[in-house]
C-alpha cells in the first residue's frame, strides 16, 4: 500500500489543503481538508497516515453512531450480565442526544465533549453523568482498538462544576447503625438489612442466597457468593452470574449472620434465604419494596429517625464499618469482592467525629 502526501496554500482562500492518498496507480482513495493554518494541516495529514498504515481508508469515517452500536455488540458477545448491558444500552441512548453522536468519530474534539457534558449535566445526576462519560470513553477506546481512532479525547475532558444534584450514596452513620441493629428483630425484613450491613452484600447478591451457600469449617462460619439477580433481555429479574469475576467470593460471618441465613432458609420449602411469589426468588424491585416498609416502621417506634437511604448503602456502610474498625483496606477489598482497591476508597465515608477523633491524636 502506497501513500501519496501533500500540503499546499489555496492562494485564491488563504487556507492550507492537506491531501492523502493511499492505494496504487489507478486504484487510489483520496481524502481533501482545508485548513486555517499550516500546522493544522501537518497534523490532520500525520494522523490519517498512521490510521492508513493499519486499516482501510473507508473506516475513518464512521460515525461515532456506529462505533456505539459496533461497541454495545462487542460488550454483548464478551458474557457481561443482562443488568450490565441493560446500562450500557441507557447510557449510550443518552448519548444519542449529544450533538456529535452523527459526527465522524475521529472530528470529535474535547471541547465538543466537555460543552456536551455541560448540557447533560442540566437533565442527569453528576454520578449518571459520570457513568454517561465512562461509557463514551470506552466506546472511543474501542474504536483505537480497531485503528479507525488515534487518540480519545474524553480521557482529558473534565465534567461540569454544576450538575442536577441527586441522591448521594452514602453510609449509614455509627448512630443509625446502633439503631438498626437495637431494633432489627422487631420488625419483619430486619433481619436481611442486619445481614446487609454485617456482610457487604450487593441487593443482588442477596437475593440470591440459599442454604448452599453456607457452611462451617473448623468452627468458622462462611458464606460463599456465587450468584446474583440478574434482568433478562425480556426485562425479568433472573438469579444469574455475579457482576465480576471477583464478585464470586467466600467470606467468613459472624455466627449472628449464619443462624440468621439459616433460619430464614429452614423456613423456605425451596431453602432460600429471601423468597418473592411462589416461594421462589425474590426480585430486586419486591426487595425494595419490603426493605422500605422496615424503615418505615423503625421510625414510627424510635425517637431519632434513621435517615432512608437505598439498599446500596448498607454495602457502602460495610465498607465505613471495616475502615472504623481499623481493619486493613486490602481485607476490606477482598471481603466486598473489589476488583480494585481505589473502588473500596470510594465505598469508604469518613465522618465528622472521625476526623475530630484524628485531630486528637496529632502529637
Amino acid at each position: 500500500r502506497r501513500i501519496f502526501l501533500s500540503v499546499r496554500k489555496d492562494k485564491n482562500t488563504g487556507r492550507w489543503i492537506a491531501i492523502v492518498e493511499i492505494g496504487t496507480y489507478g486504484d487510489r482513495k483520496r481524502k481533501t481538508k482545508r485548513f486555517k493554518t499550516k500546522a493544522e494541516a501537518v497534523r490532520w495529514e500525520r494522523e490519517i497516515t498512521t490510521l492508513a498504515q493499519n486499516t482501510d481508508i473507508n473506516g475513518y469515517d464512521i460515525t461515532l453512531e456506529a462505533l456505539a452500536k459496533q461497541w454495545l455488540e462487542h460488550k454483548k458477545k464478551s458474557g457481561i450480565t443482562n443488568g450490565t448491558f441493560s446500562k450500557y444500552r441507557n447510557e449510550v441512548n443518552a448519548i444519542k442526544a449529544l450533538p456529535f453522536y452523527q459526527t465522524k468519530a475521529r472530528e470529535i474534539r474535547l471541547p465538543d465533549i466537555e460543552e456536551a457534558l455541560a448540557a447533560l449535566g442540566k437533565k442527569y445526576t453528576f454520578a449518571y453523568l459520570a457513568s454517561i462519560k465512562t461509557t463514551l470513553s470506552s466506546i472511543m477506546n474501542y474504536g483505537i482498538d480497531k485503528d479507525w481512532l488515534i487518540k480519545n479525547p474524553c480521557t482529558r475532558a473534565r465534567m461540569p462544576l454544576r450538575a442536577k444534584q441527586g441522591r448521594e450514596i452514602d453510609s449509614f452513620t455509627k448512630e443509625e447503625v446502633k439503631a438498626i441493629e437495637a431494633h432489627y428483630k422487631e420488625f419483619p425484613f430486619g433481619d436481611i438489612v442486619y445481614v446487609m450491613l454485617n456482610t457487604g452484600l450487593r441487593t443482588q447478591e442477596v437475593c440470591c442466597i440459599d442454604k448452599s451457600n453456607i457452611s462451617k469449617k473448623n468452627g468458622v462460619c462462611y458464606l460463599q457468593v456465587t450468584n446474583a439477580m440478574n434482568k433478562d433481555f425480556g426485562g425479568r429479574w433472573v438469579k444469574g452470574a455475579t457482576k465480576t469475576a471477583n464478585s464470586e467470593r467466600t467470606i467468613p460471618i459472624s455466627k449472628e449472620v449464619y443462624d440468621i441465613i439459616a433460619e430464614n432458609c429452614i423456613a423456605n420449602v425451596k431453602g432460600l434465604f429471601i423468597t418473592g411469589k411462589n416461594h421462589a426468588y425474590i426480585s430486586y424491585n419486591g426487595f425494595v419494596v419490603r426493605y422500605k416498609k422496615f424503615f418505615e416502621m423503625l421510625n414510627d417506634s424510635i425517637s431519632n429517625p434513621v435517615t432512608y437511604r437505598p439498599p446500596h448503602c448498607c454495602r457502602h456502610t460495610f465498607a465505613s464499618r471495616c475502615n472504623w474498625s481499623g481493619i486493613d483496606v486490602k481485607i476490606t477489598q477482598e471481603l466486598m469482592g473489589h476488583s480494585d482497591g481505589a473502588m473500596t476508597f470510594h465505598y469508604t465515608h469518613i465522618q465528622e467525629e472521625d476526623k475530630v477523633e484524628a485531630i486528637k491524636k496529632i502529637i
